[in-house]
Protein backbone atom coordinates (compact mmCIF):
# COMPACT_ATOMS: atom_id res chain seq x y z
CA UNK A 1 0.00 0.00 0.00
CA UNK A 2 3.02 2.27 -0.05
CA UNK A 3 2.51 5.29 2.25
CA UNK A 4 -1.24 4.65 2.62
CA UNK A 5 -0.32 1.63 4.74
CA UNK A 6 0.01 4.03 7.70
CA UNK A 7 -3.78 3.86 8.18
CA UNK A 8 -4.05 0.06 8.32
CA UNK A 9 -0.88 -0.11 10.43
CA UNK A 10 -2.36 2.42 12.85
CA UNK A 11 -5.53 0.33 13.11
CA UNK A 12 -3.42 -2.79 13.77
CA UNK A 13 -1.39 -0.93 16.41
CA UNK A 14 -4.57 0.33 18.10
CA UNK A 15 -5.97 -3.22 18.08
CA UNK A 16 -2.83 -4.57 19.73
CA UNK A 17 -1.54 -6.64 16.81
CA UNK A 18 2.05 -7.48 17.87
CA UNK A 19 3.68 -7.84 14.42
CA UNK A 20 2.93 -5.08 11.90
CA UNK A 21 4.77 -5.25 8.57
CA UNK A 22 5.09 -2.35 6.13
CA UNK A 23 6.10 -3.84 2.76
CA UNK A 24 6.81 -1.22 0.09
CA UNK A 25 6.49 -2.01 -3.62
CA UNK A 26 6.56 1.44 -5.18
CA UNK A 27 8.06 4.94 -5.20
CA UNK A 28 6.96 8.27 -6.67
CA UNK A 29 7.47 10.05 -9.97
CA UNK A 30 6.56 13.07 -12.00
CA UNK A 31 3.11 13.44 -13.47
CA UNK A 32 0.93 12.50 -10.49
CA UNK A 33 0.94 15.73 -8.48
CA UNK A 34 -1.98 15.06 -6.16
CA UNK A 35 -0.94 11.48 -5.54
CA UNK A 36 2.65 12.51 -4.87
CA UNK A 37 1.63 15.21 -2.41
CA UNK A 38 -0.23 12.55 -0.42
CA UNK A 39 2.74 10.17 -0.63
CA UNK A 40 5.26 12.72 0.60
CA UNK A 41 2.96 13.94 3.38
CA UNK A 42 2.47 10.41 4.69
CA UNK A 43 6.00 9.10 4.10
CA UNK A 44 7.44 10.37 7.44
CA UNK A 45 4.84 8.24 9.26
CA UNK A 46 5.67 5.02 7.36
CA UNK A 47 7.83 3.67 10.20
CA UNK A 48 5.79 4.94 13.15
CA UNK A 49 3.30 2.08 13.51
CA UNK A 50 5.27 -0.71 11.81
CA UNK A 51 7.40 -3.21 13.71
CA UNK A 52 9.06 -4.52 10.54
CA UNK A 53 10.13 -2.85 7.28
CA UNK A 54 10.20 -4.74 3.97
CA UNK A 55 10.56 -3.76 0.31
CA UNK A 56 10.68 -5.30 -3.16
CA UNK A 57 14.04 -3.67 -3.93
CA UNK A 58 16.77 -1.67 -2.23
CA UNK A 59 15.60 1.44 -4.09
CA UNK A 60 12.00 1.01 -2.89
CA UNK A 61 13.30 0.47 0.63
CA UNK A 62 15.43 3.61 0.57
CA UNK A 63 12.56 5.68 -0.83
CA UNK A 64 10.12 4.84 1.97
CA UNK A 65 12.32 4.03 4.96
CA UNK A 66 15.48 6.01 4.23
CA UNK A 67 18.99 5.07 3.09
CA UNK A 68 20.22 4.76 6.66
CA UNK A 69 17.58 2.16 7.52
CA UNK A 70 18.56 0.09 4.49
CA UNK A 71 22.28 0.53 5.16
CA UNK A 72 21.82 -0.66 8.76
CA UNK A 73 19.88 -3.73 7.54
CA UNK A 74 16.66 -2.61 9.17
CA UNK A 75 14.81 -3.27 5.90
CA UNK A 76 14.27 -6.82 4.61
CA UNK A 77 14.31 -7.09 0.81
CA UNK A 78 12.06 -9.67 -0.81
CA UNK A 79 12.39 -9.84 -4.58
CA UNK A 80 9.12 -9.79 -6.52
CA UNK A 81 9.29 -13.37 -7.72
CA UNK A 82 7.69 -15.38 -10.53
CA UNK A 83 7.47 -18.95 -11.76
CA UNK A 84 10.57 -18.85 -13.93
CA UNK A 85 9.75 -22.03 -15.82
CA UNK A 86 6.36 -20.65 -16.86
CA UNK A 87 7.99 -17.69 -18.65
CA UNK A 88 10.98 -19.48 -20.17
CA UNK A 89 11.32 -18.90 -23.94
CA UNK A 90 9.54 -21.52 -26.04
CA UNK A 91 9.88 -21.22 -29.85
CA UNK A 92 6.80 -23.37 -30.56
CA UNK A 93 4.60 -21.17 -28.35
CA UNK A 94 6.08 -18.10 -30.03
CA UNK A 95 5.11 -19.39 -33.46
CA UNK A 96 1.62 -20.32 -32.28
CA UNK A 97 0.85 -16.97 -30.60
CA UNK A 98 2.21 -14.93 -33.50
CA UNK A 99 -0.04 -16.91 -35.83
CA UNK A 100 -3.07 -16.39 -33.53
CA UNK A 101 -2.51 -12.62 -33.39
CA UNK A 102 -1.60 -12.20 -37.06
CA UNK A 103 1.95 -11.09 -36.23
CA UNK A 104 3.88 -13.38 -38.54
CA UNK A 105 6.70 -11.54 -40.27
CA UNK A 106 6.29 -8.51 -37.99
CA UNK A 107 8.78 -6.75 -35.71
CA UNK A 108 6.79 -6.93 -32.46
CA UNK A 109 7.37 -4.41 -29.67
CA UNK A 110 5.55 -5.29 -26.47
CA UNK A 111 4.43 -3.57 -23.30
CA UNK A 112 2.49 -4.90 -20.31
CA UNK A 113 1.08 -2.42 -17.82
CA UNK A 114 -1.87 -0.53 -16.50
CA UNK A 115 -2.88 2.50 -18.57
CA UNK A 116 -1.93 5.16 -16.02
CA UNK A 117 0.52 8.04 -15.68
CA UNK A 118 3.13 5.84 -13.99
CA UNK A 119 3.53 3.56 -17.02
CA UNK A 120 3.95 6.52 -19.39
CA UNK A 121 2.01 5.25 -22.43
CA UNK A 122 1.95 8.75 -23.93
CA UNK A 123 5.73 8.66 -24.37
CA UNK A 124 5.62 5.03 -25.47
CA UNK A 125 3.35 5.95 -28.38
CA UNK A 126 5.76 8.72 -29.40
CA UNK A 127 8.61 6.21 -29.33
CA UNK A 128 6.68 3.69 -31.39
CA UNK A 129 5.71 6.35 -33.95
CA UNK A 130 9.43 6.94 -34.51
CA UNK A 131 10.12 3.19 -34.75
CA UNK A 132 7.28 2.80 -37.26
CA UNK A 133 8.68 5.65 -39.33
CA UNK A 134 11.90 3.63 -39.67
CA UNK A 135 10.30 0.19 -39.95
CA UNK A 136 6.82 -0.22 -41.38
CA UNK A 137 6.81 -3.88 -40.34
CA UNK A 138 6.75 -2.80 -36.68
CA UNK A 139 3.76 -3.56 -34.46
CA UNK A 140 3.17 -2.38 -30.90
CA UNK A 141 1.30 -4.83 -28.66
CA UNK A 142 -0.22 -3.29 -25.53
CA UNK A 143 -1.48 -5.53 -22.74
CA UNK A 144 -3.57 -4.01 -19.95
CA UNK A 145 -6.32 -1.55 -19.18
CA UNK A 146 -6.78 1.55 -17.05
CA UNK A 147 -8.07 5.06 -16.72
CA UNK A 148 -5.99 6.41 -19.62
CA UNK A 149 -6.97 3.68 -22.09
CA UNK A 150 -9.29 5.87 -24.18
CA UNK A 151 -6.81 8.73 -24.18
CA UNK A 152 -4.00 6.50 -25.45
CA UNK A 153 -6.23 4.94 -28.08
CA UNK A 154 -7.23 8.41 -29.30
CA UNK A 155 -3.56 9.39 -29.65
CA UNK A 156 -2.85 6.24 -31.66
CA UNK A 157 -5.71 7.15 -34.01
CA UNK A 158 -4.56 10.77 -34.25
CA UNK A 159 -1.09 9.64 -35.33
CA UNK A 160 -2.51 7.25 -37.92
CA UNK A 161 -1.15 4.16 -36.18
CA UNK A 162 -4.41 2.20 -35.81
CA UNK A 163 -3.20 -0.63 -38.04
CA UNK A 164 0.14 -0.90 -36.22
CA UNK A 165 -0.97 -0.89 -32.56
CA UNK A 166 -2.76 -3.88 -31.03
CA UNK A 167 -4.75 -3.38 -27.81
CA UNK A 168 -5.18 -6.76 -26.09
CA UNK A 169 -6.72 -5.55 -22.84
CA UNK A 170 -6.34 -7.53 -19.61
CA UNK A 171 -5.15 -11.06 -20.34
CA UNK A 172 -4.62 -14.19 -18.29
CA UNK A 173 -1.97 -15.58 -20.65
CA UNK A 174 0.69 -12.89 -20.46
CA UNK A 175 3.39 -15.58 -20.25
CA UNK A 176 2.36 -16.71 -23.77
CA UNK A 177 2.20 -13.15 -25.10
CA UNK A 178 5.83 -12.44 -24.15
CA UNK A 179 6.82 -15.28 -26.48
CA UNK A 180 5.38 -13.42 -29.49
CA UNK A 181 7.37 -10.23 -28.82
CA UNK A 182 10.78 -9.23 -30.21
CA UNK A 183 11.53 -6.35 -27.82
CA UNK A 184 9.95 -5.34 -24.51
CA UNK A 185 9.67 -1.63 -23.61
CA UNK A 186 8.98 -0.17 -20.15
CA UNK A 187 9.23 3.67 -20.11
CA UNK A 188 7.84 4.05 -16.56
CA UNK A 189 7.98 7.34 -14.67
CA UNK A 190 8.68 5.39 -11.47
CA UNK A 191 8.95 1.75 -10.38
CA UNK A 192 9.61 -0.15 -7.18
CA UNK A 193 11.10 -2.99 -9.22
CA UNK A 194 9.07 -3.62 -12.39
CA UNK A 195 7.98 -7.26 -12.25
CA UNK A 196 6.94 -7.27 -15.93
CA UNK A 197 10.55 -6.50 -16.79
CA UNK A 198 11.60 -9.62 -14.86
CA UNK A 199 9.02 -11.68 -16.73
CA UNK A 200 10.17 -10.31 -20.09
CA UNK A 201 13.83 -11.08 -19.41
CA UNK A 202 12.94 -14.57 -18.25
CA UNK A 203 11.23 -15.05 -21.63
CA UNK A 204 14.54 -14.13 -23.29
CA UNK A 205 13.41 -10.72 -24.49
CA UNK A 206 15.74 -7.76 -25.03
CA UNK A 207 14.41 -4.90 -22.90
CA UNK A 208 14.51 -1.12 -23.24
CA UNK A 209 13.47 0.44 -19.93
CA UNK A 210 13.61 3.81 -18.21
CA UNK A 211 16.43 4.47 -15.76
CA UNK A 212 13.97 4.69 -12.84
CA UNK A 213 13.72 0.89 -13.00
CA UNK A 214 16.15 -0.34 -10.28
CA UNK A 215 19.38 -1.92 -11.50
CA UNK A 216 18.49 -4.86 -9.26
CA UNK A 217 15.98 -5.82 -11.97
CA UNK A 218 18.78 -6.60 -14.42
CA UNK A 219 18.90 -10.34 -15.16
CA UNK A 220 20.61 -10.44 -18.57
CA UNK A 221 22.96 -8.35 -20.69
CA UNK A 222 20.21 -7.64 -23.24
CA UNK A 223 18.73 -4.70 -21.34
CA UNK A 224 19.32 -0.98 -21.68
CA UNK A 225 18.33 1.66 -19.13
CA UNK A 226 17.51 5.00 -20.79
CA UNK A 227 16.60 8.33 -19.14
CA UNK A 228 13.21 9.75 -20.02
CA UNK A 229 14.76 13.08 -21.02
CA UNK A 230 16.22 11.32 -24.06
CA UNK A 231 14.10 12.02 -27.14
CA UNK A 232 11.79 9.39 -28.59
CA UNK A 233 14.18 8.92 -31.50
CA UNK A 234 16.98 7.80 -29.13
CA UNK A 235 14.66 5.20 -27.60
CA UNK A 236 13.60 4.15 -31.10
CA UNK A 237 17.24 3.79 -32.10
CA UNK A 238 17.88 1.23 -29.34
CA UNK A 239 14.67 -0.64 -30.06
CA UNK A 240 15.55 -0.92 -33.75
CA UNK A 241 19.05 -2.14 -32.87
CA UNK A 242 17.49 -5.16 -31.24
CA UNK A 243 15.42 -5.71 -34.37
CA UNK A 244 18.44 -6.14 -36.66
CA UNK A 245 18.81 -9.82 -35.79
CA UNK A 246 16.68 -12.37 -33.98
CA UNK A 247 18.42 -12.42 -30.59
CA UNK A 248 15.76 -14.86 -29.37
CA UNK A 249 17.14 -17.54 -31.68
CA UNK A 250 20.44 -17.60 -29.79
CA UNK A 251 18.80 -19.49 -26.94
CA UNK A 252 19.75 -16.81 -24.44
CA UNK A 253 18.19 -17.51 -21.07
CA UNK A 254 18.16 -16.07 -17.58
CA UNK A 255 21.12 -16.95 -15.39
CA UNK A 256 19.82 -16.02 -11.95
CA UNK A 257 17.30 -17.56 -9.56
CA UNK A 258 16.84 -14.67 -7.13
CA UNK A 259 13.43 -13.99 -8.71
CA UNK A 260 12.32 -17.62 -8.43
CA UNK A 261 8.99 -17.84 -6.58
CA UNK A 262 9.99 -21.17 -5.01
CA UNK A 263 13.09 -19.82 -3.26
CA UNK A 264 11.65 -16.39 -2.44
CA UNK A 265 8.48 -18.01 -1.10
CA UNK A 266 10.61 -19.98 1.36
CA UNK A 267 12.40 -16.80 2.42
CA UNK A 268 9.09 -15.09 3.12
CA UNK A 269 7.81 -18.14 5.01
CA UNK A 270 10.97 -18.18 7.13
CA UNK A 271 10.59 -14.46 7.86
CA UNK A 272 7.01 -14.90 9.12
CA UNK A 273 7.94 -17.96 11.18
CA UNK A 274 10.90 -16.16 12.73
CA UNK A 275 8.83 -13.13 13.72
CA UNK A 276 6.13 -15.37 15.20
CA UNK A 277 8.76 -17.26 17.17
CA UNK A 278 10.30 -14.03 18.48
CA UNK A 279 6.90 -12.77 19.59
CA UNK A 280 6.11 -16.04 21.39
CA UNK A 281 9.47 -15.92 23.18
CA UNK A 282 8.82 -12.37 24.32
CA UNK A 283 5.40 -13.43 25.59
CA UNK A 284 6.85 -16.30 27.59
CA UNK A 285 9.50 -14.03 29.14
CA UNK A 286 6.85 -11.46 30.03
CA UNK A 287 4.74 -14.07 31.80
Amino acid sequence: MNTLSVFSLFAAWAAGVPVRICHNHSTAGRGETKKNIMKYLLRPFAKVFATDYCACSRYAGEWLFGKRAVRENKVTIFNNAIDLERFRFNPSIRESVRRELGLEGKFVIGHVGRFCIQKNHDFLIDVFAEVYRQRNDAVLVLVGNGELFDEVKAKVHRLGLDNAVVFLGVRGDVDRLYQAMDVFVLPSRYEGLGIVNIEAQTAGLPCVVSDVVPLEAKMTDQIIFLPLYKNADKWAEWICKYGISDVRSRGREWRETRFDIASEGKNLQYFYAKRTEQYEKNQSFAS
